[in-house]
């Protein structure tokens, strides 16, 4: 196993709980699924397209984006600390993942993956 997959598996109970007790608190009828981290190239092959945040992006933000009225599920990506390179988010584009900013400032991976879930919410009325 690599290192990332141990590290994972570690931590993977843990994250599972907080899931669990963060969907109860919040009264979701769904708890969220944790997958096992894959590398970016398997990701943007092999899940359906969906939204890539990246810093770099000056032209689209999730208000400019045109998203569906109605969504069963999202693939969402958020970068590595030090982003994604800009070979990754070529391929990521010419598979159809649509980039977006999350604004001036650089987040933490932790924070930015929050604050993503947030908007969306909110864009869908669920917040």
């Amino acid at each position: 196993l690599q290192q990332h997959q141990v590290d994972f598996l570690k931590k993977r109970g843990r994250w599972e709980k907080i899931l669990r007790e963060a969907a109860e608190q919040s009264r979701r009828g769904m708890i969220p699924i944790l997958h096992e981290p894959v590398n970016i190239l398997d990701c943007v092959t092999s899940y359906n397209p969906g939204l890539i945040a990246w810093e770099d992006e000056t032209n689209n933000s999730l208000k400019t984006i045109p998203l569906p009225d109605m969504i069963k599920s999202l693939n969402l990506l958020i970068g590595p600390k030090g982003g994604f390179s800009k070979e990754e988010i070529h391929l990521a584009q010419s598979k159809g993942w649509q980039t977006f900013s999350l604004g001036k400032r650089i987040l933490r991976v932790e924070t930015a993956a929050i604050v993503a879930c947030a908007l969306l919410l909110h864009h869908y009325g669920d917040i």
